[in-house]
């Protein structure tokens, strides 16, 4: 079964380094979708593909800020989302860096 989220990433005091390690987080995923820098404190990542490919992206970004809000003593809010696939990604997740 598929499944299309989005997953909201707010409050973020340093974007390129949360982008970046998203970037590092996911080389090769095995889902379809988009990560970007929405403004200068917040990030959106669109993720579709198989339910449990998904799930365990989720798993991973909420690891990474766990791991992150330890270092910096810093909160980030993360919201998850469903989401209706608007656009056809060509089996390729992208990030779009401004």
């Amino acid at each position: 079964m598929k499944k299309c989220i989005k997953v909201s990433l707010i409050n973020v005091s340093d974007v390129e380094k949360v982008f970046n390690d998203l970037k590092n987080t996911f080389v090769r995923p095995h889902f379809e979708g988009v990560a970007y820098v929405r403004d200068e404190n917040a990030i959106e990542c669109i993720m579709h593909g198989k339910k449990e490919v998904v799930d365990e992206a989720v798993e991973r970004i909420q690891d990474l800020l766990i791991n992150y809000q330890l270092r910096e003593k810093s909160d980030i809010d993360c919201l998850v989302e469903p989401h209706i696939k608007d656009e056809d990604y060509r089996g390729v997740f992208r990030f779009i860096q401004n």
